[in-house]
């Protein structure tokens, strides 16, 4: 009866404002949680009117609740106002907004230049709402550009995009990667670093609107990156700026989006981009769901009521005090969140046994007998795979996740989060930004983020993932250190655009922005150093190419170029005519041996990537390399496995992947520069395809594409080798044909590589 009567109470003060809101929602949210509570007839109808009064239908659609099981005949007055209430959030698509997303695209669609930032929590939806824009707007925008943090979000988003396109039968091209060739209509869902390539190959491609996801990554400061992606946190800042900053200047939309952002404390620099842009700011701050922070650190954990004396006060054994409680309770699924690769390994090898024995889903076992297939081989007589924690653990239900994993291995590994196969994810912050969970329940163990403390706003955007909205109507936040809990409420750094600002500017901003836009002593150090390049008399949209090196470093490679004799050009043109030609004359040490000439790198690093992108190019690379990580220790210990494999994931994803790429584009770009002006043929430049390789390790065009999309590179390898002439064929070609070639495929593939090729060819 308590509860019952202050949802009552809430109701009748409703008037609105945030502190109103979140008395209704919460108490809204706990009765909702007892299914005892909300069966009753009077606390639906009660429910069901202060989901109306919020407008956040989310619960009455989490709930059963529907008007006409509630009303009867004499109910008029009622049915006629929550229809009229249905129809106006309802829009032409048909979907019913809650009421901010709805005060959103209201907004939009007002505006003559339609440019939004919007702050609100992970809750609100933003990409549902990303598709109500666009649908709207679909007779004005026939190039749309979606940019998105992670590779992982932006698989997950072209893959919602496809089935929004073809259920509304709209006119776009989704572009996922740089391989793709445009047409009349374009949507492109990109990562920023993609964004930048096609902005360098296509200058006059014209957007007509544009979003940003993950809109704080453009300041260094608020950067939570984990350290295992492919990029390391100070450069990466800089590529979410230039983007934003191009796109800004070329574009007349766009739409802005970020969590837990402070709008009302914004850095000067960031003031001065929303008025020179007229962009319309939008602060949301209420949660949808109820979250309950649950104090652990102390002697005895009180959850629900209850007590729960600790038996001693190690971290780790209250930590363990707590997965198993959630386990017993069935609380839902848990994030434990550590500051490190290294650390939430070895949480998850600590705790592996709390959770009871059991059959595992045909899913997870098939993910489980892939790894131990593509990932094992025999060392000094033992099998990799048994000294593999990530493997026990996954037995166990529980799972482990950071940057440094293959894509496809993060995705499955939270597929199986979100389908309730795994309880547990063990992560860095790798799981808490640019993916979607189903967690109700955060644990947090570390109370850093590598080597540098977490910030107020890192621990709110990680306790945004406590609960998911149309999931949850409780997220739980367990605290085993005080200092986060009391961090909360403290403020952090204002969110600042530094290319605005009165501060110093690096070479990025400097290379990459109009002299108008910048600060009086910014201008100065941009105009000496174009005069520099105006000077050597180079062409400058040669060295914008390469947006994120600095252009007086390339010019001094340029000038090593020319020195070249014609000779020497000529056989550098050959040795990057192909791949094939690429790897048998080593021309990698060549080639990294010029940015070592800069101080770019130095003699180590060019060592070092030169052996690990050789080694990696072999048929049987992924294995030499783990071979040479495991032969630096005498003994096969969980510890030195996972060391071992971790390692080898890092360089793959960092080296490989990213950086050899990276320096291979920024010299073909620059070596075709200097042929032109020596009258050398440089036609025959392979650079592209040579990318492609390092990139995603294959060589065919359905291989790309499966890469691009997240399938095991190993996997793909071997398709190529056995089935070359079908892994040429287009993806619509495989699709017309997957019934023939399945059994050729089950020859090669495991159960769970098949089905995996089955979701990416047919979806």
């Amino acid at each position: 009866m308590e509860r019952k009567l202050r949802l009552l109470e809430f109701i009748n003060a409703y008037d609105g404002s945030d502190e109103s809101f979140n008395n209704l929602k919460d108490i809204v949210c706990e009765i909702s949680e007892q299914s005892s509570e909300k069966d009753e007839p009077l606390m639906k109808e009660l429910l069901y009117i202060a989901s109306q009064k919020m407008r956040t239908f989310g619960y009455n659609i989490m709930n059963d609740l529907h008007l006409e099981d509630l009303t009867s005949d004499d109910d008029f007055s009622f049915v006629f106002q929550n229809n009229l209430i249905d129809q106006y959030y309802t829009t032409t698509t048909g979907n019913r907004l809650d009421y901010n997303q709805m005060r959103v695209l209201r907004e939009f669609q007002s505006l003559e230049n339609k440019r939004l930032l919007v702050s609100a929590p992970t809750s609100f939806g933003k990409t549902f709402l990303l598709r109500e824009l666009i649908y709207h707007n679909r007779d004005r925008y026939n190039n749309i550009a979606l940019i998105f943090p992670t590779v992982s979000l932006l698989n997950e988003n072209v893959f919602e995009f496809r089935r929004f396109i073809k259920e509304k039968q709209l006119k776009y091209k989704i572009i996922n990667n740089t391989h793709i060739e445009l047409e009349e209509h374009n949507l492109f869902i990109l990562t920023p670093e993609r964004m930048l390539h096609f902005i360098n190959e296509y200058p006059t491609l014209k957007l007509d609107f544009f979003f940003m996801d993950e809109i704080y990554k453009i300041d260094n400061f608020f950067n939570t990156a984990d350290n295992g992606e492919n990029v390391v946190e100070s450069e990466r800042d800089g590529v979410f700026r230039i983007t934003l900053y191009l796109l800004s200047k070329s574009t007349n939309d766009f739409y802005l989006a970020g969590p837990y952002i402070n709008l009302d404390k914004i850095g000067d620099g960031f003031k001065r981009f929303i008025k020179k842009f007229s962009v319309i700011p939008i602060n949301i701050k209420t949660e949808l769901i109820k979250k309950e922070h649950i104090i652990s650190w102390t002697s005895i954990l009180r959850v629900n009521d209850e007590k729960i004396k600790y038996i001693d006060s190690s971290k780790l054994n209250k930590l363990k005090t707590i997965i198993s409680y959630i386990l017993n309770k069935n609380m839902g699924q848990t994030i434990v969140y550590a500051e490190s690769k290294n650390k939430v390994t070895e949480l998850a090898r600590e705790t592996r046994d709390l959770s009871p024995t059991g059959m595992n889903s045909k899913k997870l076992n098939d993910f489980i007998q892939h790894l131990e297939r593509r990932y094992s081989f025999n060392h000094d007589g033992l099998q990799t795979s048994n000294s593999w924690s990530i493997v026990d653990a996954l037995k166990k239900g529980f799972g482990v996740h950071h940057g440094s994993f293959p894509k496809y291995i993060q995705n499955e590994i939270l597929e199986r989060f979100n389908e309730g196969d795994i309880k547990f994810i063990f992560t860095t912050t790798s799981i808490t930004e640019g993916v979607n969970t189903k967690a109700k329940n955060i644990i947090f163990y570390g109370k850093t983020k590598g080597h540098k403390e977490l910030k107020s706003f890192d621990i709110r955007n990680i306790n945004g993932r406590a609960g998911r909205y149309y999931h949850h109507f409780i997220g739980r936040i367990f605290y085993l250190e005080s200092e986060i809990y009391k961090k909360l409420e403290q403020e952090d750094d204002k969110l600042d655009f530094v290319t605005f600002s009165d501060r110093s500017l690096g070479y990025i901003d400097l290379d990459n922005c109009h002299l108008d836009d910048l600060t009086i002593s910014n201008a100065q150090a941009k105009a000496l150093r174009d005069k520099i390049i105006f000077d050597e008399g180079i062409d400058p949209n040669i060295l914008l190419k390469n947006r994120l090196v600095d252009s007086l470093k390339q010019l001094e490679i340029i000038k090593a170029l020319k020195n070249l004799s014609k000779y020497e050009l000529e056989s550098l043109v050959a040795q990057c005519s192909s791949i094939r030609a690429f790897l048998s004359n080593n021309t990698i040490y060549r080639l990294l041996d010029y940015f070592h000439l800069v101080n770019i790198l130095d003699e180590y690093e060019v060592r070092r990537y030169g052996i690990i992108a050789t080694q990696y190019a072999m048929p049987n690379g992924f294995f030499l390399l783990l071979k040479h990580e495991l032969d630096k220790t005498e003994q096969h210990s969980y510890e030195t496995v996972d060391a071992a494999y971790m390692k080898v994931f890092y360089n793959i994803r960092n080296i490989v992947e990213y950086k050899v790429p990276k320096f291979v584009a920024i010299f073909g770009n620059l070596l075709e520069y200097v042929c032109q002006l020596s009258n050398v043929k440089s036609d025959t430049l392979a650079i592209d395809g040579i990318i492609r390789f390092y990139e995603v390790g294959v060589q065919t065009e359905i291989g790309s594409y499966l890469a691009e999309m997240g399938f095991p590179i190993t996997a793909i390898k071997e398709l190529e080798s056995r089935m070359n002439d079908v892994m040429n064929f287009s993806r619509e070609a495989i699709y017309n044909n997957f019934d023939y070639l399945e059994d050729q495929f089950k020859r090669i593939l495991d159960t769970y590589e098949l089905n995996l090729l089955r979701k990416l060819i047919t979806t």
